[in-house]
């Protein structure tokens, strides 16, 4: 079992951190991220890792801090989400979303595809070019540029030959 101290250098999620991530799956009850960036609290300020792997984390329906009857009505595909590891003995871990701070940090359109601009209201956002609207878990660090960049610069790339 990993200790804050010993392994704390390593990029591998503990109990505590905060992951960012893309949705990549959405089901009833259960949500698939593939984490790109760990942010560790390590008593001088926050490290930024990026993942050495392909990592993947799960969020639970009762985890998320938001009325739902399903997962799938506020978590789309292609959300970037930023989530507390909640459960590390378990690979993928799980993560919660259940401060103001956790929650969607980047929406994407489930209609037209196109990034959504930082919201007015606290639970919903509207698509700006098809006026698509939903309701949301959004984070108060709600930052489509910033954490966009963030998640494309630290995500594994997996290249074939055939590109």
């Amino acid at each position: 079992m990993l200790t804050k101290g010993k392994y704390s250098h390593l990029a591998i999620p503990m109990l505590g951190d905060v992951l960012v991530g893309q949705v990549i799956s959405v089901g009833d009850r259960i949500s698939t991220i593939t984490v790109s960036t760990i942010l560790r609290y390590n008593g001088n300020g926050i490290k930024i890792m990026g993942v050495p792997r392909v990592m993947h984390s799960y969020i639970f329906r009762g985890d998320v801090d938001f009325p739902c009857t399903k997962l799938g009505e506020i978590i789309k595909i292609g959300d970037l989400v930023l989530g507390r590891v909640k459960i590390d003995w378990f690979k993928p871990v799980f993560i919660s979303l259940d401060t103001d701070e956790l929650g969607i940090v980047t929406a994407v359109c489930e209609k037209c595809g196109a990034t959504i601009p930082t919201p007015k209201m606290t639970d919903k956002v509207i698509c700006p070019r098809c006026k698509n609207s939903r309701r949301t878990k959004i984070s108060t660090l709600y930052d489509p540029v910033a954490w966009r960049s963030l998640h494309i610069r630290n995500r594994v790339r997996i290249y074939s030959s055939i590109q």
